[in-house]
């Protein structure tokens, strides 16, 4: 590099390092970093601490009161969510045949229900294998997971309470 090179570098370098402030000088000036609004509606709906839950579907025939989510376009399997227990919800991708995220609050009741045959409802089999004929008397147990691709779902289990 020659010494008309390097003075032309160092004119430049002076030249445009005059106006432009100092580190020192960028971080002493406040900056502004505003709350996300949505964060700010799903803490005003949730003050208690209560956890916010993302359900992903299809919104389906739904009534004043609530709002059926069928998880996927089988058509088996849907939710029934109060209306009054949804924070928030965000279309996915086309409005008309795109998928819905609804924000529910976690306490909120909700119902799960499956679509079967009349065949495969009229049986029930228990854990050794035996297959039960007629409606058996049980209950569903139900616990939140973690969802593939984010997010929770419920997942639900019948449990016959017949005597083994």
């Amino acid at each position: 590099m020659t010494t008309r090179n390097i003075a032309a570098a160092v004119l430049f370098i002076l030249c445009f390092s005059r106006n432009a402030p100092s580190f020192a000088q960028q971080t002493d000036r406040p900056f502004s970093i505003s709350p996300n609004p949505l964060i700010e509606q799903m803490l005003r709906a949730s003050p208690d601490g209560d956890q916010i839950v993302e359900l992903r579907g299809y919104v389906g025939p739904s009534t004043p009161d609530t709002v059926r989510v069928y998880k996927s376009l089988t058509l088996s399997h849907y939710f029934e969510i109060p209306r009054s227990a949804i924070v928030h919800s965000s279309q996915e991708g086309d409005a008309k045949t795109g998928p819905v995220k609804l924000y529910v609050r976690g306490s909120a009741m909700i119902v799960s229900a499956t679509r079967h045959t009349a065949s495969a409802a009229s049986r029930t089999r228990r854990a050794d294998g035996l297959v039960i004929r007629g409606f058996a008397s049980g209950h569903l147990e139900c616990e939140w997971q973690d969802a593939i691709g984010g997010g929770r779902e419920l997942s639900c289990n019948y449990v016959t309470d017949l005597p083994r």
